[in-house]
């Protein structure tokens, strides 16, 4: 691959990359209006592109999606122990979800 094409892939994925960025954080503030205004149906439609955003954006940065599962039951976990700020039913009933989700 020439050097000209290397460069033009490069600032191709800069741009996806920041375009996805700029995405997650319209779509941050769009969730906290929507909670704000309890548009239930705006709040779940942000909370789904966070949480696709997420996972592209760590795809992007070379992180994989199997990765990232094991990362966020790891994290759930370790605020069952350390009882973090989060609320401890809701994240025991998440644990529970996702480790029935991953069976199937």
């Amino acid at each position: 691959m020439s050097f000209l094409k290397k460069q033009n892939k490069l600032a191709k994925s800069l741009y996806v990359i920041e375009n996805m960025k700029n995405k997650m954080l319209w779509s941050i503030a769009s969730l906290f209006y929507s909670l704000s205004q309890g548009n239930q149906e705006s709040v779940e439609d942000n909370l789904s592109e966070i949480i696709l955003l997420s996972y592209t954006l760590g795809k992007r940065a070379g992180i994989s999606f199997y990765s990232m599962d094991r990362n966020i039951e790891k994290k759930a976990k370790e605020y069952l122990e350390e009882k973090e700020s989060l609320s401890l039913d809701d994240t025991a009933y998440f644990l529970q979800y996702f480790s029935t989700y991953k069976k199937k």
